[in-house]
């Protein structure tokens, strides 16, 4: 039976914790911020209408706002966990070697 050494040890904690945060950042991929609205408007016609208009104009920039943030964020994440699983492989590698010598 071979024995069990340090630097497996070691290997395996930090193989353990990079595929956990590749995992947990792939899971932050997937959130988004959802989009803003306003519940209940001012028909055409009602009182208020005419003040609505720039808000209106507000909620659809601050919108593709939120739509860049998500496609930003999503990206940012995406790459961060692929970094992660890769060092996670990188450390099972090393785990792995360590057995065989």
């Amino acid at each position: 039976m071979p024995q069990i050494k340090m630097l497996d040890v070691i290997w395996f904690f930090f193989m353990a914790v990079f595929f956990y945060l590749g995992y947990a950042y792939w899971r932050n991929s997937q959130n988004e911020i959802r989009q803003f609205f306003i519940r209940n408007r001012p028909k055409e016609g009602e009182e208020g209408y005419e003040t609505f208009q720039p808000i209106e104009e507000f909620i659809q920039q601050f919108n593709s706002y939120l739509d860049m943030i998500n496609s930003n964020a999503k990206t940012q994440n995406i790459l961060a966990s692929a970094g992660f699983f890769f060092a996670g492989l990188a450390s099972l590698i090393a785990w792995i070697l360590g057995f065989i010598e």
